[in-house]
C-alpha cells in the first residue's frame, strides 16, 4: 500500500497542496480501532511537515501528539503524559539538537520501554 505518489505532476506543488493529495491517497477504512490506539510522536521543526505527518497517521486512527524541537519531545517523554508514547517519528536535521542526539538522549531516560 502505498501513501504517498512523488511523479512529475506532484514535483511542483506546494506542501499544502502535498497535504491533500497524500490524505487523499491515504486508507480511511484502515482503522487500529480493535486494539487500543498506538500513541505517536512526531518530532520535527517543520509546522508542515508534523502536519503532513499528523494528517495521514490520524487517518490511521493513530494518536498523534507533535512537538516542533527534540528539547519539547524529551520534556514530554520524560513526563507522565508522555509515558505512553509507543512510537516517535523525528526529523534527522533540527536546529538546537539533532533526531541521533534526541535518540540518544531518549534512549537515556529513565523509562520502562523505548
Amino acid at each position: 500500500m502505498a501513501l504517498t505518489r512523488m511523479d512529475p505532476e506532484c514535483a511542483g506543488l506546494r506542501e499544502a497542496d502535498r497535504v491533500t493529495i497524500l490524505t487523499e491517497l491515504a486508507p480511511s477504512s484502515l482503522s487500529l480501532s480493535n486494539r487500543d490506539r498506538l500513541r505517536v510522536l512526531v518530532v520535527d521543526d517543520s509546522d508542515a511537515q508534523r502536519r503532513l505527518m499528523s494528517v495521514i497517521l490520524e487517518r490511521l486512527d493513530v494518536d498523534v501528539v507533535s512537538v516542533a524541537s527534540a528539547e519539547d519531545a524529551l520534556g514530554l517523554c520524560a513526563s507522565p503524559a508522555g509515558q505512553d508514547i509507543r512510537m516517535i517519528l523525528s526529523d534527522w536535521q533540527m536546529p538546537g539538537m539533532d533526531g541521533p542526539a534526541f535518540c540518544k538522549a531518549f534512549r537515556a531516560l529513565d523509562r520502562e520501554n523505548y
